[in-house]
């Protein structure tokens, strides 16, 4: 019966991959909330003990993080999964967007915190261009270490280490996300892909930016029970044995983990410099038809999708020793 679900999980990750609107965020609510269960089920009483007590004081709480809860779940356990999703959920309204968010929302919205402002270096790199102008908010290293810092300080203001526990939570899931670890700078694209965004990959459903695609890699059923099914899943999966991955044990630096993922971004999203794409922009334009666009490479989403459950499981894991680390009594 597992292995046959396994099977379906699988097969609806890969499908959901299209016919979902571009984003630009690291996984979408199922990686994250699956980065989030595989903590929660990894802590200790104590730790989910003291994550719960930290998330009450989050000015947003019932508004947005167990608002909708399903009949059935656990408050805590569902309030620290959607946690892990706020961050995203506070970006300012777009164009077609369902619900205006007023400042009281968007306030808490820092659009640079989700990527790592670094070059990933491909064979094909071009030297990056730079202005000399300093950047005026954090990247996506610092962002994660500023809010470890104001988490675990045990005297500062409630609120703030209510919201900086969301941001642990997502930012560690956005740092093992192979396209947040930076841009590629090659001849086409002089000032950077935007983490693939601006690449057009042909499927068999339709053409997506390379982003995209990641992006989606473990499905789009958020269900509560599915996140539950899907953790235990990685979790039993002998190929997702953070322990037998190369680096895990030595890796515990937030840049460590933004090199991890660069490297694996040389290696198996761009194919070493190898992967055809076209511009997303001229696609969009309609500049370029569809025929275009260059195919992904046969067995390309099966590799990506094994690789994305090896990182969020990498991501759980350690998402489980910050928060024990930043909560534990001294």
């Amino acid at each position: 019966m597992v292995l046959y679900m396994r099977k379906i999980l699988i097969s609806l990750a890969l499908l959901s991959i299209f016919g979902l609107p571009q984003a630009t965020f690291a996984w979408n609510d199922v990686g994250h909330m699956t980065v989030a269960e595989i903590a929660w089920q990894i802590m200790t009483p104590e730790t989910r003990t003291q994550v719960s007590a930290v998330l009450k004081q989050h000015p947003l709480y019932k508004q947005m993080l167990i608002e909708g809860m399903p009949a059935g779940a656990n408050e805590d356990e569902y309030a620290f999964l959607k946690a892990a999703t706020w961050p995203d959920l506070v970006r300012p309204s777009r164009p077609g967007d369902r619900q205006f968010k007023d400042a009281s929302i968007t306030r808490y919205h820092h659009g640079s915190w989700h990527y790592a402002d670094d070059a990933i270096p491909l064979p094909t790199s071009t030297t990056r261009p730079s202005d000399g102008t300093p950047a005026k908010d954090l990247f996506l290293p610092e962002a994660l270490e500023k809010n470890r810092t104001t988490l675990a300080t045990a005297d500062a203001d409630a609120a703030d280490r209510a919201v900086a526990l969301c941001w642990v939570e997502h930012l560690v899931g956005d740092i093992h996300q192979p396209l947040h670890s930076g841009a590629a700078f090659t001849e086409k694209y002089p000032n950077g892909d935007q983490g693939g965004n601006a690449l057009a990959v042909n499927t068999p459903s339709g053409v997506f930016n390379l982003h995209s695609v990641w992006d989606e890699l473990l499905g789009t059923n958020n269900d509560y029970r599915v996140i539950d099914f899907l953790a235990r899943d990685i979790l039993l999966d002998p190929r997702c044995d953070v322990t037998k991955q190369p680096g895990f044990a030595e890796h515990k630096t937030v840049d460590a983990w933004a090199a991890e993922s660069r490297e694996q971004a040389v290696a198996f999203v761009y194919a070493k410099g190898r992967l055809a794409t076209g511009s997303m922009k001229d696609f969009q334009a309609k500049k370029l038809d569809a025929v275009d666009v260059p195919m992904l490479p046969p067995m390309y989403l099966q590799t990506a999708h094994e690789l994305a459950r090896v990182r969020v499981a990498e991501a759980g894991a350690r998402l489980a020793e910050v928060l024990r680390a930043s909560l534990e009594k001294k």
